[in-house]
């Protein structure tokens, strides 16, 4: 991205298991949401050195603690469905904007106009 940052989208149709992860590297560990099983893990890095130079090559750094973080597991169209009613009823917040919902379409077609055609498509 423009800022720096490095993002990486693999999207796979042909697999016969759903895998629904957004992965957040960064200086400390990783953060892995499973939004198919509402799991949130954190995967710190280690601070010990790891002795034998080839796995260390190959792993990186070294593995320190796993924190998984309860969430509520609710079924997701009941959660879908009590956000619509709410944002009929003018309560709650819980539901994009109008003016939200334009620039994810915005951004869709550029990103389908981008592949398409095969340039990088400016917003």
């Amino acid at each position: 991205l423009d800022n720096g940052i490095l993002v990486n989208h693999q999207i796979n149709w042909l697999s016969p298991y759903k895998d629904r992860t957004t992965i957040v590297v960064g200086e400390k560990g990783a953060l892995v949401a499973d939004t198919a099983m509402a799991d949130l893990t954190f995967y710190e890095n280690g601070s010990t050195r790891v002795q034998w130079d080839q796995v260390a090559a190959f792993r990186g750094v070294s593995e320190g603690t796993v924190t998984r973080y309860a969430i509520d597991k609710r079924e997701p169209l009941v959660v879908e469905q009590e956000n619509f009613r709410d944002a009929i009823n003018g309560i709650g917040a819980n539901h994009v904007s109008m003016r939200e919902a334009l620039e994810t379409l915005r951004i869709t077609e550029a990103i389908l106009e981008s592949a398409r055609e095969g340039y990088a498509v400016t917003l």
